[in-house]
């Protein structure tokens, strides 16, 4: 869908690109092969269990869940039924520390690098910060708008030009995004 704002003053002002949903996952939807899974210093020895895949620790040993740090994560090619997936940690640092710019820059950060791969649709695990300043709710809501803003992209004055390998230039954005939350927060909403 294109909108356009205009007013009297300033004709075609602002065009953008306006196609992606962001909405709670469901027990009965199918989760999209791309997901980010946002740790903080306390869960990153756990972190294998929140993995769709299995994972060696040899490949987590360089994650420290620092603020902003990313590293993403693919399957063991012998599994053919796990070949399109693919995980992006995500570090947010102490769970005490995280505030709702740390996380609105974390869920950026994510999404500008999925958009760098070209994923089309992706879940984003809603991290619990135990012992944080933050309740679940909250945490959605600064998730679900970080999600929104960083997949908006003004277009108007961008050309489809093709790359050398016959790709378009152009990044759209991501066309659908899912929160996957605690079962205490599906309980509240």
């Amino acid at each position: 869908m294109l909108r356009r704002f205009s007013s009297s003053a300033a004709p075609r002002m602002v065009q953008q690109r306006v196609q992606s949903q962001v909405s709670l996952l469901s027990k009965s939807s199918t989760a999209p092969s791309t997901r980010v899974v946002f740790v903080s210093r306390a869960a990153a020895s756990d972190v294998q269990k929140s993995l769709p895949f299995p994972v060696s620790a040899a490949a987590l040993r360089d994650f420290q869940a620092k603020p902003l740090e990313r590293m993403f994560l693919y399957p063991n090619e012998d599994d053919a039924t796990l070949q399109t997936q693919r995980v992006l940690l995500v570090g947010l640092g102490d769970a005490e520390k995280v505030t709702p710019n740390v996380l609105r820059n974390a869920t950026h950060g994510a999404l500008s690098a999925l958009k760098a791969k070209r994923a089309s649709s992706v879940v984003l695990q809603v991290p619990s910060l135990e012992g944080g300043k933050m309740d679940a709710a909250r945490v959605v809501e600064l998730m679900s708008q970080a999600s929104m803003l960083s997949n908006y992209q003004f277009d108007q004055y961008l050309t489809e030009a093709k790359d050398v390998y016959g790709d378009s230039k152009l990044r759209l954005p991501l066309e659908q995004i899912y929160l996957d939350a605690s079962a205490e927060f599906q309980k509240v909403k």
